[in-house]
């Protein structure tokens, strides 16, 4: 795994754990956000590892 691949992964991994935290304290509005960030932030590492890019500056899932 590369070092931008590696990175988004580690940032994906950050916050999942926040996000079972976050739901131990039942603070249910963030474990969706967090939840969203990290798969968001699991495409991106999907997207480096694929297309061997750096992925675009988007939340824009789609693209």
């Amino acid at each position: 795994m590369d070092k931008i691949t590696r990175n988004w992964n580690d940032l994906s991994d950050y916050d999942y754990i926040t996000a079972k935290a976050m739901l131990k304290k039942h603070r249910y509005l963030y474990v969706v956000f967090t939840c969203q960030q990290s798969i968001e932030k699991m495409l991106k590492a999907v997207f480096c590892t694929k297309k061997n890019l750096t992925p675009p500056y988007t939340h824009n899932l789609n693209k």
